[in-house]
């Protein structure tokens, strides 16, 4: 059986200096390792370039190792969960996310934005959308993506000329919005702006397969209005 060295194999070193030394290192090297890894973590819930599901589970991670009192930080994550579950289509989630961003941070534009642009992509809780929605436009009426998705939700109440209106202020406020001007096209066709409507269509033609995946084509622009019932005579 092999003999612990020496002191003087180690340099006169003793082993207990040497253990303790040892454990201290990594103690220091776990703490900051963990301080990393929440960093790491949050910027991989951040980021868009990787898969919704694993964005999905990156957030989860990172909500778990937020400090309970850090409302910014946790109201982001789950912002940023709520986008990514939306991806995925898992739409309770990602209405679910939004609203409690919103409990942590009630006048937060992008939180507000959020339960409203979910509710219109899912096509649920409509009402509810429209008051987040209202509440962002409260905060701030200079934000392309809230005017934006005030236009969906108008779109899904069948409010033409108010989803016309919506869209048409996010693309004077951010002229090259590509999908707010597919909206508006929409919402054209459906008050009888034919020529406007063929107009933006076209211009927005790579936002078709967006608004098809919301159900909403000028197909179906149509025929929901086609549906609405005519104003009551006086």
């Amino acid at each position: 059986m092999a003999s612990m060295p020496s002191v003087a194999a180690t340099g006169g070193i003793s082993i207990k200096r040497l253990i303790l030394t040892a454990i201290a290192a990594a103690v220091i090297g776990a703490g900051g390792a963990q301080a990393q890894t929440y960093r790491e973590i949050y910027d991989k819930c951040e980021t868009t370039n990787q898969k919704p599901a694993d964005r999905v589970k990156n957030c989860d991670v990172a909500l778990g190792r937020a400090q309970p009192d850090a409302k910014a930080d946790r109201a982001m994550i789950l912002l940023y969960r709520s986008t990514a579950n939306l991806d995925i289509k898992a739409y309770d989630a990602s209405i679910k996310d939004a609203d409690e961003a919103a409990l942590l941070l009630p006048r937060h534009l992008e939180s507000q934005n959020q339960r409203c642009w979910t509710r219109g992509v899912a096509n649920k809780d409509i009402a509810v959308g429209r008051g987040a929605c209202d509440i962002a436009l409260d905060i701030s009426r200079s934000n392309c993506g809230v005017w934006d998705s005030s236009g969906l939700i108008a779109l899904r109440e069948g409010k033409w000329d108010r989803a016309w209106a919506d869209y048409n202020e996010a693309v004077r406020i951010e002229p090259n919005h590509t999908s707010s001007f597919y909206g508006r096209g929409l919402a054209a066709l459906a008050i009888g702006k034919t020529a406007e409507s063929d107009a933006d269509l076209k211009k927005a033609a790579s936002s078709a397969a967006e608004y098809k995946g919301y159900g909403l084509t000028p197909e179906t622009a149509k025929k929901r209005v086609a549906a609405t019932p005519a104003p009551a005579a006086n």
